[in-house]
């Protein structure tokens, strides 16, 4: 494996969203300040398509998701409010808002990709169905059974699955680790497996301060192809701490380096 490319961010790289209609991977960024602001980084270009989009509550929102070209973000009223409210769809390749609603709150997506909100004002929180590409209301419906809260699986991406010390599988990856590397893992791991490679993201103590790190496999000779830190002195563990994309894994380091290698 090699590193195809980093890029580091002036804040901490919250999540990342990708999108498979351009091959783009949307960041969502914490800075200093309490301001929150949204990226895209080009596969193909390895470079950002575009930076700096940020909504007018500049702290209190966040990305929801990518579903066909368009990344949806949403807002929340302050920090011990946590029901959303109002929707804006950007455009993932250009960064450009599209549009944007604050009378409705997002609650999924219908296989077509229209976006199913509700009403805040409506007392029987009766459902309606908007455009994808303008916001516009289609209809309203009190029972939408195909919703979806997260955009369609896809075979072009694989995310980790999240193993707990509990787990029965987290003694044979750690007994592994244990026979291959001295490695006594701690906590948690992440692991995933695509098309030749599998991967660890494993938890260890160093000096009493806990560390995430990074194993990429062969799957087939099980040599080691990348042994990466991911994060020091962490006070918790993380979820999906990385991700495969199309030939791409996906991580992030020290919480403000996105970091994209080649497998």
């Amino acid at each position: 494996m090699s590193n195809f490319n980093q890029h580091t961010f002036d804040g901490v790289v919250w999540r990342v969203f990708p999108d498979t209609r351009h091959r783009l991977l949307l960041v969502e960024v914490r800075h200093t300040g309490r301001r929150v602001s949204f990226a895209a980084w080009d596969l193909t270009g390895k470079q950002i398509r575009w930076d700096g989009v940020a909504l007018p509550e500049t702290w209190w929102s966040s990305g929801i998701g990518v579903y066909d070209g368009m990344f949806f973000l949403q807002t929340f009223p302050d920090g011990q409010n946590p029901d959303p409210r109002g929707i804006t769809a950007v455009d993932a390749a250009t960064g450009r808002i599209c549009w944007q609603r604050t009378d409705v709150r997002f609650v999924g997506w219908q296989p077509d990709g229209r976006v199913v909100a509700r009403p805040l004002d409506n007392a029987e929180t009766q459902s309606c169905l908007l455009d994808t590409d303008t916001g516009a209301v289609l209809g309203n419906s009190p029972e939408l059974t195909a919703t979806v809260s997260s955009p369609p699986a896809s075979n072009r991406l694989v995310f980790p699955v999240h193993y707990p010390s509990s787990s029965p599988y987290f003694p044979v990856i750690a007994a592994f680790l244990k026979q291959r590397f001295n490695i006594s893992p701690e906590i948690a791991f992440d692991y995933a497996e695509f098309t030749h490679v599998f991967a660890v993201s494993y938890y260890i103590y160093v000096e009493k301060q806990l560390e995430n790190h990074l194993l990429v496999f062969d799957t087939h000779s099980q040599v080691p192809l990348l042994h990466e830190k991911l994060a020091t002195q962490r006070t918790g563990i993380g979820i999906d701490t990385f991700f495969l994309f199309d030939s791409f894994l996906v991580c992030v380091q020290e919480q403000t380096i996105l970091s994209v290698y080649e497998i």
